[in-house]
């Protein structure tokens, strides 16, 4: 059991070290993301001149800056926290008490400003809830590992998601910006 129990330690803190990294790539992600505001009037500028010329080109234009902002959306949630990934796991009869996030609630002004918050539970009744025995802790630690992996893959697949619209849409932009230069000679 000890094994077993040393074993989903190690999986988690890798685990989280991935959702560490990942959430890196994301913010990597989110610059090259914003980068197009920079030059927004050349872009417009060569993106009108080009739709009066080819209602094609209009059309792959109207692609590239659709793919831009659905990277935008898709980079946003994959920063935002997963409300209740304990959802994510079936046949769940674990307590969560490894991370339990539901014993302070707080509302949007608490972002803002610092109202006291007090815990649902006092500090007899969270001692109490620490598993007593391995086969307890063992079934907490699978609990956490999986919502983890829930939340590992849904951050790697949207971070997946970006980067391939993000190729598309600069493969495609700069396809037409080319396009706009050998027109223009």
């Amino acid at each position: 059991m000890e094994s077993q129990i040393n074993f989903c330690y190690q999986s988690i803190a890798d685990i989280q070290a991935t959702i560490r990294a990942i959430d890196a790539k994301i913010g990597f992600l989110m610059v090259i993301i914003f980068l197009p505001i920079a030059a927004i009037k050349e872009i417009t500028s060569i993106y009108a001149g080009i739709a009066n010329n080819s209602q094609c080109l209009m059309v792959l234009m109207w692609a590239v800056a659709l793919a831009w902002a659905v990277t935008i959306i898709v980079l946003f949630r994959a920063l935002w926290s997963i409300k209740s990934p304990s959802n994510g796991v079936t046949g769940n009869n674990a307590t969560g008490v490894f991370f339990n996030s539901s014993h302070y609630k707080m509302s949007a002004i608490d972002c803002v400003f610092n109202f006291p918050i007090k815990s649902s539970i006092d500090l007899n009744t969270a001692i109490a809830n620490i598993p007593k025995d391995e086969s307890s802790l063992l079934k907490e630690l699978v609990f956490e590992k999986m919502k983890l992996e829930y939340i590992r893959d849904i951050k790697m697949k949207r971070c997946s998601m970006s980067s391939m619209l993000i190729l598309f849409w600069i493969t495609i932009g700069t396809g037409i910006y080319i396009y706009s230069l050998m027109s223009a000679s």
